[in-house]
């Protein structure tokens, strides 16, 4: 199931738990290697790497140690789709934050399989 076009497109995952970000880097380099995958830990690393790349979709944990994704998204930082990952969804909250943004944002419960969230990153790149 691999991406029809040899495109490469950036994602920037900001995600805390070491063992996500290690099995999501394993996943993806073996699965799908025209991914090119950035991480960052917390909102700062986030900041810094949206201010000097350009990405083609983010994929953002809720909560993180230094504040959360609807930070992020009051301080309008996203120029691409995002998808938010979070064990806990807060409706109310999520509503709220999508009105920040003209990109799509999409939530994704915890715990998910790396599996679907590639799917999902394909469908929003516009490669099923």
């Amino acid at each position: 199931m691999e991406m029809a076009t040899e495109k490469e497109f950036r994602i920037l995952i900001v995600e805390d738990e070491d063992l996500i970000v290690e099995m999501l880097e394993e996943y993806f380099s073996l699965v799908e290697p025209k991914l090119k995958l950035s991480f960052a830990k917390n909102l700062q690393e986030a900041r810094q790497l949206l201010q000097k790349d350009s990405f083609d979709l983010c994929i953002v944990d809720c909560n993180l140690p230094d504040g959360t994704a609807c930070d992020l998204f009051h301080e309008k930082a996203f120029s691409c789709p995002v998808i938010v990952t979070t064990g806990y969804v807060d409706e109310k909250k999520f509503a709220s934050v999508k009105q920040f943004t003209k990109k799509p944002v999409f939530l994704f419960q915890k715990p998910y399989l790396p599996a679907d969230l590639l799917e999902k990153i394909k469908e929003l790149l516009g490669h099923n």
